[in-house]
């Protein structure tokens, strides 16, 4: 795991060092929601993507080894600490999973501000906004597999006050969220293919917003039921 961390921190810093040096010195840095380039600026601002990558690596490291990693080391019983444990494992894939496709997306930008700086190759036609909707699909999709697998904690998963309220009401809502946000990325990278620009970016804050709110509601029923129960065996 820590190797793959650092693979995912290294390699894209690597390649973004190298391909500037053969980037024009000025290149396209930001694109409007039309697609086309609205602002020019030094080609090292394309090592801003790579720098992302490597903080949001280390965030995750951060995580791991101060939280979970930690909890795990001080657990009072084996339950708690196989809980730490299994949330450090899952953090850090779905922190891997996060640099890899920031990754794919940092090179498939970089090749377009390349080619869009240089004389004859400005026809480059390249939709940055459907690329990124894509893109954050796979990732919810993604993510959506990894939070049904994820255990009580103050970190990772749908971390609300009715989720947390037990180990049951946690294992029920991420496992409805996550099928929420599955569902939401997949929707995402269909509707991406067929729509452009700001369009598939509006489809995929809708489709996350109503994957957030079916979620957050489940999950206060998942409450509900739990705390009936316990007034029931109470009587």
């Amino acid at each position: 795991m820590k190797k793959a961390l650092w693979i995912t921190t290294l390699l894209p810093l690597a390649a973004a060092s190298v391909i500037v040096q053969f980037m024009p010195e000025r290149v396209p840095v930001h694109y409007g929601v039309s697609g086309q380039a609205d602002r020019y600026g030094s080609r090292y601002e394309m090592l801003i993507f790579p720098a992302l990558i490597a903080v949001i690596n280390i965030f995750t490291w951060i995580l791991r080894m101060y939280s979970f990693e930690k909890k795990a080391a001080s657990a009072e019983d084996d339950t708690a600490r196989v809980q730490a444990q299994n949330n450090a494992k899952i953090s850090g894939w779905g922190g891997i999973a996060t640099a890899v496709l920031l990754g794919a997306m940092m090179m498939v930008l970089m090749f377009r501000s390349a080619a869009d700086a240089k004389a004859g190759v400005g026809n480059l036609e390249l939709d940055s906004l459907k690329l990124t909707a894509i893109l954050m699909g796979i990732l919810m999709a993604v993510l959506g597999n990894i939070m049904p697998k994820t255990r009580r904690n103050d970190s990772v998963g749908l971390r609300i006050s009715w989720s947390l309220y037990n180990d049951n009401t946690w294992l029920k809502s991420n496992r409805y969220g996550g099928r929420a946000l599955v569902a939401a990325g997949v929707l995402t990278v269909f509707t991406a293919l067929f729509v452009r620009g700001i369009a598939a970016t509006v489809m995929l804050l809708v489709y996350l917003t109503a994957a957030v709110a079916v979620s957050v509601d489940h999950a206060h029923k998942v409450y509900d039921e739990e705390k009936e129960k316990e007034k029931e065996k109470d009587l």
